[in-house]
């Protein structure tokens, strides 16, 4: 589809075709069975939605939803087949006003999206109105303590770049940031589901390791992570010698380029938090 933002398209179609550990992990451990009913909300291009497909055939349906119109039109072409033949539907809608009916699905899942949202509690309930008595809500979000990239670098400088992340999130981010982001969401996620008035609300974590040999795909997405996504957030709050100790760190070329030194890795940590809705 020529019309398709073609970065958006292939990112996800890499995503489908090497889906992320944690990610398995995590919808592994749903004990999904076949006929159920899931929700994705905030789908995407759709990378989750094949891993549950698989998950509740025969007879079960995923339904993505997204507030974005490209988005919606990358999933369906990734998952065309499982489109026509009624596995895989997609909606277009927000989250925080969810356009099905009470007690629609078994499973309503999100994954880094909360961190996002301006009030979880608007979203969360909605969460818990679409799935029916003994359904499950599951939200899997990071959190900047426990989730921060491990690298093999000194643990000094990790520290200062967690100082300056927990500084700017305290100081909103100086107001430069163009969305909202809590970076902290992880740690909150038993309480908000609690809140919620779920029960049975648990915790787990799922890790994700990115080690050597790297595809150049993923060394260019960690580098854009870090100069770009990580870095937007914190360089106002970094000293300009530590600022540039990371920019040298994730710039192809440098001498002291991250990536290129042996035994590179990169690990993250995950945390997943599910509930169920009263019976």
């Amino acid at each position: 589809m020529a019309d398709l933002p073609c970065d958006l398209r292939e990112e996800a179609a890499r995503k489908l075709a090497h889906p992320a550990a944690n990610i398995v992990a995590a919808i592994a451990s749903l004990e999904l069975d076949a006929g159920m009913h899931v929700l994705d909300i905030g789908c995407g291009p759709g990378p989750h939605l094949g891993l549950f497909a698989d998950r509740v055939a025969p007879g079960g349906v995923v339904t993505g939803l997204d507030i974005g119109t490209d988005l919606l039109a990358i999933a369906a072409d990734l998952h065309a087949e499982a489109v026509a033949n009624g596995t895989v539907r997609l909606q277009k809608g927000d989250l925080n006003r969810l356009p099905f009916d009470d007690a629609s699905f078994d499973v309503a899942w999100m994954s880094a999206l909360l961190h996002h949202i301006d009030d979880p509690m608007d979203a969360l309930p909605e969460m818990g109105r679409v799935v029916k008595p003994g359904g499950l809500v599951a939200v899997m979000d990071g959190d900047s303590d426990g989730s921060f990239p491990c690298l093999p670098w000194p643990p000094e400088f990790e520290h200062v770049l967690r100082t300056a992340a927990l500084r700017a999130q305290r100081e909103n981010f100086g107001g430069s940031l163009s969305y909202l982001f809590d970076g902290y969401i992880g740690r909150k996620l038993p309480h908000l589901l609690v809140a919620t008035g779920l029960t049975d609300v648990s915790m787990k974590s799922f890790a994700n390791v990115e080690s050597k040999p790297l595809s150049a795909h993923t060394e260019a997405r960690l580098c854009r992570w870090f100069l770009e996504s990580f870095g937007e957030r914190v360089r106002d709050f970094l000293a300009p010698h530590d600022w540039n100790r990371l920019e040298r760190s994730f710039t192809p070329g440098s001498p002291d380029y991250l990536p290129s030194q042996p035994g590179f890795f990169m690990a993250r940590m995950s945390f997943l938090a599910t509930g169920s809705v009263r019976t």
